[in-house]
Formats: C-alpha cells, sequence, structure tokens
C-alpha cells in the first residue's frame, strides 16, 4: 500500500467547495450573524447627515459671454473647473464663516462642502452637507453667496486695475500729443520735418481713440460674476447610503467572512471527511464505503437486503477475488479508536459465511463489539480465559444465530486486563486451532492508534484489511496505519470507509463473570494435563505442522513462551492474582470512546451519528 501523497492533492474541486459549505455551514452562518449585526450597529450609531445644494448660473466678468458651452464647460474664457476650484478656496471659506456667524473655522466648513458641474452648463451645483437641515441649506445659501461676492470682488478689482492702466496710457499719449503740437506749430510750413511730425500726430490722436473706446465699456457695464438661480432649500430628508445599502455590504462582508473561517477551520481539521479522500490524496484503493442512514443500526448483522449489507456483501465478493487459496487469514483492525474494525470484522465473517465458507472470527480487540453485535452471552469465557488452564479452544466457539454458521471466538471476560503479548500468544494459538478446519480466519484486530499489538498481528495474518471512519480518522492517522502494515511485510488490499459510528459500554460484573468461567472448567469432561499447552488440543501442537508458519517448525510451547515474558512458570500460576484483577475489573467503568459511563443509549441520533449506539451488555 502506497503511503506516498499526490502533488495535486491540495487542489479543490466544486464537489469539494460543496462538501464544505455543508460541514461549514455553522462557520459561514456564524460570519453572516458578523456582518448583518455589524451593519444594524454602524446604521444605528452613525450621525444622520442632511445636504442641500444651492445652483449658481456663472457669466464671464465682462458681461459679453454668448452662453455657449461644449462637453460642459464654455468656449470663452470662462472655465468652470477653475471655478469650482475657488467654490472651495480659503478665500471663499472665510468669507461663508462671516455670512453663517459661526465659530467652525474655515477649513472645517471646506470639509463639508462640494461642487459639481452638470453637464453642457454653465451653472455650479454647491452641496453643503450638515447634521441639520437648517444648517445645510444656509451653508449651501452662504457659500454661494461667498463665491459671488468673491468673484465680483476679484472682477471689480481687475477693472479698476485696467482703466488705471488705460489712463496712465491715455496721459501719456495725451502729453506726447501736446508736445507734437507744439512742435508743428514752430516748424515752417514748407519745412519736411512738419510734414513728419503732422504724421505722428495723427497716430497718438488714434490710439488715444482706441484707449477711449477699451475704456468706455470698462467704466459703464456693471459687474455681474453669476447668479443663484436655484437657492438652497431645506432637505425633508436625510442624505447619505440607503438602509439597504448597509444591509446588502453586511451581507457581503459577512459572507466572505464566513467562507474564510470555513476554510480555516476545514485546512485545520485533519479528518477523512470522504473515501475519495482516500484514493486522491493518499493513493490508497477503497474496496468499498459502507452508506449509512438515520435507520441504520450498526448493533447488529446487517441484513442483505440493505444498502450496508450489499456494501459487505461487495466486500466479501472483492476480498475473496483479491486472495489466493492459500491465503486464509485477514486481519482487519481500524486507523483510529473505535467500534468500526469490529463492526467491518464482524459484517465481512458473517457475509463469508453465508457463502457456505467456513469461516472463524477471532475477537482479538479487547474491546472488540462482536458480543453485541451477534448478541453473545456477555458472561461466556474466550481468548482471556485460556490462560487459567483447563479449557479448550472448542468450548469457546459460539455460533450466533445470525451468524449463519459462522465461529465466533469471543475475547473473554478478562481481555481487557490481560498483556498485549499474552493476548497476541492467544490469538497465534487460535489461528493455530482452525487453520487447517476453515477457509477464512478473521481476525477483529484492535485499532492500529492503540498500540503496536494490531502491527503484531498482522504479522500472523496473510492479508490486512484497513477501517477508516469518516468524519474520526485522521489523515495522519491512516498514513501511520499504512506504514506500520508495510513494514511487517504483510499485503493489504485496501481500505474500507465506515460512517461515524458513536459507541458506549456498560459496566460488567467481573466477578460473576470469573465464576462463569469456574463453572466451565468443572464442566470440561477431558482432563488436562499439568504441562499441556493450557486448553489447546494436544494432537495439533504436541507435533510437528506443516503449515504456514514453517514446514517441520514445531508450535510454541508454554515454556518457550513464558521464558520470553509470559505470565508464569506454569499454567495454573499467578490464578490468584488473576482473579484479584477480575475483581478489580468490575470496579472498573470503562468508557473507551468518550462517552459516558451510564451505560445508557441516547433514544435519538443525529444527522452526524446516525446509527444506534453500540453497548456492552451490562452483567447481573
Amino acid at each position: 500500500m502506497s503511503t506516498q501523497t499526490h502533488p495535486a492533492s491540495g487542489q479543490l474541486r466544486l464537489g469539494d467547495y460543496v462538501g464544505l459549505v455543508k460541514r461549514r455551514w455553522w462557520a459561514i452562518f456564524l460570519g453572516l450573524l458578523v456582518g448583518l449585526s455589524a451593519a444594524y450597529a454602524y446604521q444605528q450609531t452613525r450621525t444622520v447627515e442632511y445636504t442641500s445644494t444651492a445652483s449658481v448660473q456663472v457669466l464671464e466678468i465682462d458681461g459679453l459671454a454668448t452662453g455657449a458651452v461644449a462637453n460642459g464647460r464654455t468656449n470663452g474664457t470662462l472655465n468652470l473647473d477653475t471655478e469650482a476650484q475657488l467654490v472651495q478656496s480659503s478665500i471663499v471659506q472665510s468669507a461663508a464663516q462671516k455670512l453663517l456667524r459661526t465659530s467652525l473655522p474655515p477649513e472645517e466648513l471646506g470639509k463639508s462642502v462640494t461642487v459639481t458641474v452638470p453637464a453642457n452648463t454653465s451653472v455650479l451645483d454647491i452641496h453643503f452637507t450638515s447634521d441639520n437641515p437648517q444648517a445645510a441649506a444656509q451653508g449651501a445659501h452662504a457659500f454661494a453667496q461667498a463665491y459671488l461676492g468673491v468673484r465680483g470682488d476679484t472682477a471689480k478689482t481687475t477693472i479698476d486695475g485696467q482703466v488705471k492702466a488705460l489712463n496712465a496710457q491715455i496721459a501719456s499719449l495725451t502729453a506726447q500729443q501736446r508736445q507734437v503740437t507744439g512742435q508743428i506749430a514752430a516748424l515752417p510750413v514748407d519745412s519736411p520735418d512738419r510734414a513728419f511730425a503732422n504724421a505722428q500726430l495723427q497716430n497718438i490722436t488714434a490710439s488715444i481713440q482706441t484707449l477711449n473706446q477699451r475704456l468706455a465699456p470698462l467704466k459703464t457695464t456693471p459687474v455681474n460674476p453669476g447668479t443663484i438661480i436655484t437657492d438652497a432649500q431645506v432637505p425633508p430628508n436625510s442624505s447619505g447610503p440607503l438602509a439597504i445599502l448597509f444591509w446588502a455590504s453586511g451581507l457581503l462582508v459577512g459572507l466572505l467572512l464566513g467562507l474564510v473561517l470555513a476554510f480555516a477551520i476545514e485546512r485545520g481539521d485533519k479528518r477523512v471527511r470522504r473515501s475519495v479522500d482516500l484514493e486522491r490524496e493518499l493513493d490508497v484503493p477503497v474496496l468499498v464505503e459502507i452508506p449509512s442512514g438515520q435507520r441504520t443500526d450498526f448493533s447488529v448483522v446487517q441484513n442483505t437486503h440493505s444498502r450496508p449489507g450489499n456494501a459487505f456483501s461487495e466486500l466479501r465478493n472483492v476480498l475473496v477475488s483479491l486472495v489466493s487459496d492459500r491465503e486464509q487469514i485477514i486481519l482487519v483492525a481500524g486507523a483510529s479508536d473505535g467500534p468500526a474494525g469490529s463492526i467491518v470484522a464482524a459484517n465481512l465473517a458473517v457475509s463469508l459465511a453465508r457463502m457456505n465458507l467456513d469461516t472463524v472470527l477471532i475477537c482479538a480487540d479487547p474491546t472488540s463489539s462482536g458480543r453485541q453485535i451477534f448478541d453473545l452471552d456477555p458472561e461466556a469465557p474466550g481468548l482471556s480465559e485460556l490462560l487459567h488452564g483447563g479449557l479448550n479452544v472448542a468450548s469457546l466457539e459460539q455460533q450466533p444465530a445470525a451468524g449463519h454458521g459462522l465461529r465466533v471466538i469471543p475475547p473473554g471476560v478478562e481481555a481487557e486486563l490481560t498483556s498485549e503479548a499474552t493476548q497476541v500468544f492467544l490469538t497465534e494459538q487460535a489461528i493455530r486451532q482452525f487453520r487447517h478446519s476453515a477457509r477464512f480466519v478473521v481476525i477483529d484486530a484492535p485499532p492500529m492508534s492503540s498500540g503496536s499489538q494490531a502491527q503484531t498481528l498482522a504479522r500472523l495474518a496473510h492479508v490486512t484489511v484497513l477501517v477508516v471512519e469518516l468524519g474520526m480518522t485522521t489523515h495522519d492517522q491512516v498514513l501511520r496505519a499504512a506504514r506500520l502494515i508495510d513494514l511487517v511485510g504483510t499485503r493489504s488490499i485496501g481500505m474500507v470507509a465506515m460512517p461515524r459510528v458513536p459507541v458506549r459500554r456498560e459496566r460488567r460484573d467481573g466477578a460473576k463473570a470469573q465464576r462463569s468461567v469456574a463453572e466451565l472448567r468443572r464442566s470440561e469432561s477431558t482432563p488436562t494435563a499439568q504441562g499441556d499447552s493450557r486448553g489447546f488440543d494436544a494432537d495439533r501442537y504436541g507435533s510437528t505442522t506443516e503449515d504456514w508458519y514453517g514446514a517441520g517448525q514445531p508450535a510454541p510451547t508454554n515454556g518457550s513462551y513464558r521464558a520470553n515474558g509470559a505470565n508464569g512458570a506454569n499454567g495454573s500460576a499467578g490464578a490468584g492474582d488473576r482473579a484479584g484483577r477480575t475483581d478489580r475489573s468490575a470496579e472498573k467503568a470503562v468508557d473507551g470512546y468518550g462517552a459516558g459511563s451510564d451505560g445508557v443509549p441516547p433514544d435519538e441520533s443525529t444527522d452526524d451519528e446516525p446509527t444506534r449506539f453500540i453497548s456492552r451488555p451490562a452483567g447481573d
């Protein structure tokens, strides 16, 4: 199994965005709520503004304008862009301050003024904004008057300067005229200088007449800088953006904020959400995705006519087609904590048994949900009870009613108190017991994330199936689980995607379970020798066997196992200690998957947790 990610795994498709919106709708809703709340707060706290407008028709200073305009600007000496800037000049601001008789600085008044020029007109629209409607009208009127006054005063000053300059030129020419006239009178009639002086006098006289013609209009034409054609009125309503614009802006900003938040949360969430992510990002083949619904109950064996049952049948068909005749030991383990691995192992084993394939399910997971799924006796002994001696593997078999001939080896009442090495050893012996009598041996292994026991058990299997619980398993857990399997060299045929399955486990009466083990031991009719193999069939393990463990190699004995760290020096050593541990286990409420310790499943399920809670049956 490849654990390498694709280079393009970060590229999102349309379906990814849709799924993100469905999963993180609450983040988008939160962003919309924040945006709309901000829009409402701004609308309630912002200062109400009123704008009044005064329209001024601008005339040329000399009063000779034709009134023609081009592209909104006159084609004469009048420049409306310059006039618009003049309205907002400091001179006009100071004049308007005097007219308004206000203590506000001229610069502050200027910030409230805007000027626009309507197209194809010689009109200036002077707008004044204030928090009071009367003040807005007064301000617009004052700036219109101030502009016309400043423009008129500027025009008068300019005209006065021109008149003064013309009068000075006329006076100078008049003096020259008198001087030339005197020269002419002193010259003889037939003198050539007299003719030149007469020509000079005529030029001076013509210049004086021209200057008088220019001076006459300046003295007689009144100065008219313009007029207010539409005076400012008190605005009936406030100005500024409409309320709908605030709400629309808040909606857009909130949506953007919600999407950013959703993307940030999604990027930080490392859980696998869809089976396609495993194939696209992790390059892992997904054998089947188990569907789910609100009425799906994973605490029982799935019916073949149901959608989940049909999916398990597809998994069986794929598995049978992928394994060879010599590959019979199948390890099923979850990539993360949870009952998903046990559910897949149980239903896969039942599906194999439905095809009349002799199948054995070994529950090597101490927290296996096999008891609940098959409705087995919660007090029946299992693998862990083999340590006490006096029991045979065959006596541990249970054939559930819904198993179609499936044989199940439960984990045992003391499974949670058994060490990892011991559990692996017991599972190995159980595999040897059924290797020659079953077509398939399915191992319900502990989750890969709970320790190294699953990896150790993978060494005993021919093929492995990794179970990913969508919405719970992270990408790192999948990569780690796949790597652990690769390291031991066991072939992994693919993964199974399971929906999220909540689980609770109830209290168990360890004392009563211990009594049940003792009763079963007394019921064994065949006595067990002191040096036997703790209940394993002697004819199978006392001689050499040519099987998957190596041709001609003897099976491991109790002594050799104990020499490597087993529990005791003989089959009965430590029995009192185990009994004490069993009593203590009755005082311990186990909640392996984050649920409460009350052991009562909820009445209803949610969309994220569509199935009923799987609970371990309680003892009496």
